[in-house]
């Protein structure tokens, strides 16, 4: 059975080095500037973060499947 997913990943500059967040079940449709928005959310919101991010350096949409394979 093939299952597919979405994730969008969005790549920081922090105040402790670069850091990625992984958000599963992202919509495939997300628009740049919805994920620019939230990447500003983010970052006006940092305080709630141990490492602050304080630039969104990139953003991915990743679209994954995964094939179960039955190996009895």
């Amino acid at each position: 059975m093939a299952r597919a997913g979405t994730s969008l990943q969005m790549k920081f500059g922090t105040t402790h080095g670069d850091k990625t967040w992984t958000f599963n079940y992202a919509k495939p449709a997300a628009t740049v500037q919805s994920i620019k928005n939230l990447g500003e959310v983010m970052i006006a919101n940092g305080e709630i973060f141990h490492n602050r991010p304080l630039s969104l350096e990139s953003a991915e949409i990743v679209n994954t499947t995964v094939t179960t394979v039955d190996i009895s």
